[in-house]
């Protein structure tokens, strides 16, 4: 991969490794109360952030893509627009492994019989 590429990525924080398996955000307990708690409190926001990398993308597309670029550029919006998905499902299995667990007042409670 181009090496100026990888410094660009390496700055923001994104390693391109051959990883066995993909990163997945919901095997973590902590990084999934994160991410969750993340979108929770943000969603407009990253809603915001989100729109206007795909508001840049669209005019490009309309505006300047040559027609052997279009699938590339629409693979991307695809592909960014996604992003939103991931935090609408990491939220909702944080919801459901929240909703399993069981209540911290009812771990101090002694039980029955002792």
């Amino acid at each position: 991969m181009n090496n100026e590429l990888m410094k660009y990525l390496a700055n923001r924080g994104i390693e391109i490794i051959k990883r066995a398996k993909p990163l997945e955000i919901t095997e973590n307990e902590e990084m999934l109360a994160n991410v969750a708690g993340c979108w929770s409190a943000n969603a407009d926001e990253i809603r915001c952030v989100v729109q206007a990398r795909c508001d840049k993308l669209r005019e490009k597309l309309i505006a300047t893509d040559m027609p052997y670029e279009t699938p590339v550029t629409r693979n991307a919006l695809l592909e960014i627009a996604g992003i939103l998905e991931d935090f609408e499902r990491i939220e909702t299995e944080f919801k459901a492994r929240d909703k399993d667990k069981p209540d911290d007042a009812d771990k101090d409670k002694p039980e029955e019989g002792t």
